[in-house]
């Protein structure tokens, strides 16, 4: 009987072909597992999440100084901050563009 070769004198052995594969097959899902598992792949609605939450932190970290400044800087800023308290949520960002802090 001829049996099959790779390489030279190297024989393959039928009987170790299908252990192989499954070896292959079970280290490439236990990877992936892992890879996504420990961060090291990122979905894109994940990327979009975090993307947009940094963006809101950093107009926060940038803009939320200036707007303490003009603030401080407001001679009516008592009236108008009892005013601001007064507004609901969704108008206090209105308001805050109309006074001009």
């Amino acid at each position: 009987m001829i049996q099959p070769y790779i390489r030279g004198e190297t024989y393959v052995n039928k009987e170790m072909i299908k252990p192989m594969v499954q070896g292959i097959v079970i280290g490439a899902i236990v990877v992936v597992i892992v890879m996504f598992w420990t961060g090291w792949v990122v979905t894109s609605g994940a990327a979009a999440a975090n993307s947009e939450e940094m963006a809101k932190q950093a107009v926060v970290e940038n803009l939320g100084p200036i707007c303490v400044e003009q603030y401080l800087q407001d001679p009516n800023k008592l009236e108008r901050f009892a005013e601001l308290k007064k507004k609901s949520s969704y108008q206090r960002d209105d308001y805050v563009n109309e006074i001009g802090w």
